[in-house]
């Protein structure tokens, strides 16, 4: 019940994420409200200077949404991957897993955990269908629990074409 004041400064900090059960909290800073932000975590209990969290800073995306998976000691984040959003689960030491691989890009939205570890989004891509995905804890491969869009009525409105491009930073 307790207000206690975490961090300082001027910049502008977002989508704080509890880290349970290290009593840290995760957030977005970045020096301008438009600027491209950087990820830091911070103790709660000691407050201190705010430690960058370079595996998700390492994306090199703009992250759109981030939770912390307890189960997997790992971030869940959504991050803009061209014109589509993809899901990723980011431990603090290993590379990223790819959670929403497809044929096509994928634009994933409402993104939720479980304490054991399982994963569930939605999940849209250019054809127009839009699933909700599941992922159990130690599963390789998620499954569809459900087409929100219809696969035969999807595979009638349009064709779709996948463009790839790199900008001049190379990503």
């Amino acid at each position: 019940g307790d207000i206690r004041q975490v961090t300082s400064g001027t910049e502008v900090k977002a989508h704080p994420v509890w880290m349970a059960p290290a009593n840290r909290i995760a957030f977005m800073q970045s020096r301008l409200t438009f600027t491209w932000p950087r990820t830091y975590a911070i103790n709660v209990a000691r407050p201190g200077t705010p430690v960058a969290i370079a595996t998700l800073n390492g994306i090199h995306r703009r992250i759109a949404e981030m939770l912390w998976s307890r189960a997997a000691q790992a971030f869940l984040v959504v991050y803009w991957n061209g014109l589509a959003r993809s899901l990723a689960r980011v431990p603090l030491q290993l590379p990223k897993v790819m959670l929403s691989p497809t044929a096509f890009p994928a634009t994933v939205e409402d993104v939720t955990t479980l304490d054991r570890g399982a994963t569930a989004w939605i999940q849209s891509d250019p054809r127009g269908l839009r699933t909700l995905r599941y992922l159990a804890r130690g599963a390789r491969e998620p499954i569809t629990l459900l087409h929100i869009t219809s696969p035969a009525k999807s595979a009638e409105l349009c064709r779709a074409e996948v463009i790839t491009w790199h900008n001049g930073s190379g990503v």
